[in-house]
């Protein structure tokens, strides 16, 4: 009789880090606000050519934020990355090889670039918060399927 896994109960993703996004957006803006603030003192039109490049980083960035990701879904740990062509890798946890690398403020504020080896080559995902925590969660349910070993197999 074959083991059966222990249900989890809901997927958890993890994202880039938040106050990047914000410390970029808002230094981008502020580039924008200047620009902007130059044109108007100046009066030559010139300066706005500034505003839209500006713009549409932010709006990458923010777009980067909600397109790169790390989600934990019962055994298999799926990245997605990606703006206009996107992709996304499904790996089995107990199968998982991956290696996570900070910085000093990294370490600090708990984020890192994790970096997943899969057949088809390694997968890097940058600024993951809570980096701490995605490791834990993936040790512990490697545990889990260890212990079970008829239950990953099927």
């Amino acid at each position: 009789m074959a083991a059966i896994a222990r249900p989890y109960s809901h997927d958890m993703t993890f994202r880039p880090f938040q106050p990047w996004l914000w410390l970029n957006c808002t230094a981008l803006t502020i580039c924008s606000l200047a620009a902007l603030a130059l044109a108007v003192l100046a009066r030559d039109r010139r300066w706005l050519l500034l505003v839209a490049p500006a713009t549409l980083q932010v709006l990458v960035l923010i777009a980067q934020y909600h397109a790169h990701a790390i989600t934990i879904s019962g055994a298999s740990l799926i990245c997605r990355r990606g703006i206009l062509r996107t992709r996304a890798t499904t790996v089995p946890i107990v199968r998982l090889s991956y290696e996570i690398r900070h910085t000093l403020l990294g370490r600090l504020l708990d984020y890192g670039t994790v970096r997943i080896v899969t057949p088809s080559g390694p997968i890097e995902v940058r600024r993951i918060a809570s980096i701490r925590m995605l490791q834990a969660i993936i040790a512990e349910r490697q545990t889990d399927l260890y212990a079970m070993p008829g239950a990953w197999r099927q």
